[in-house]
């Protein structure tokens, strides 16, 4: 037994989300995660870890001549080099790089640098699990209000 079927399906809708969705504002998306990201970044240096663990504390070396020199020293193990950030927001990607030309030193570790010093890794800029949550979050959202035709904030 054979049945003729005649069915019409309307994608238009569908078409017209896609399209809504083709036109997702990066920048301003990417706006929104600025204060969030900057506030992951000094929660880093506040608690003075990397994504593998503690940092590594001050040399005694290092120590002993600061002593010596009788310099006061900032409590923290970087001091000010994780506040010395610059962030830029493009179509494409939100961009948080340090002003210290030498910063990559720590970051990368562990790294000669002069006199024959070597510089563990303390690695200060990374992106967290709680940010990565988070800019998910903003990113559905965004999609999401594009979907339904609504706009993103």
């Amino acid at each position: 037994m054979l049945v003729d079927v005649k069915a019409t399906v309307r994608v238009n809708g569908v078409l017209l989300a896609i399209a809504r969705l083709q036109r997702l504002p990066m920048t301003m998306i990417y706006k929104q995660l600025r204060k969030p990201m900057h506030a992951d970044q000094r929660d880093h240096r506040d608690k003075q870890r990397g994504p593998r663990g503690p940092w590594a504390p001050l040399a005694p070396s290092t120590k002993a001549r600061y002593a010596r020199e009788g310099r006061r020293r900032n409590r923290r193990i970087l001091a000010r080099l994780p506040n010395a950030r610059f962030t830029k927001v493009t179509a494409l990607a939100l961009i948080m790089r340090s002003r210290v030309k030498w910063s990559m030193a720590h970051q990368d570790g562990p790294t000669r640098v002069g006199r024959g010093s070597i510089l563990p890794q303390r690695q200060f800029f990374w992106i967290s699990k709680q940010l990565r949550r988070q800019a998910a979050r903003e990113f559905r959202r965004a999609m999401w209000m594009r979907w339904r035709g609504l706009r993103y904030p």
